[in-house]
């Protein structure tokens, strides 16, 4: 019983851990696709003394 329980475990931070690194990438991906599209703006420029 412990065995199962440690393997239903392990699966289930596995799926966990790919699901947050495929959101991540995705959002990584999704950030650099619109820099490639739409040059970033700078905020705040910084004064030249």
């Amino acid at each position: 019983m412990k065995l199962a329980m440690m393997i239903t475990f392990t699966f289930l931070v596995l799926l966990l851990l790919s699901f947050l690194s495929f959101t991540l990438l995705t959002m990584i991906r999704k950030v650099e696709f619109e820099e490639m599209i739409v040059p970033p703006k700078k905020e705040d420029p910084k004064p030249e003394e």
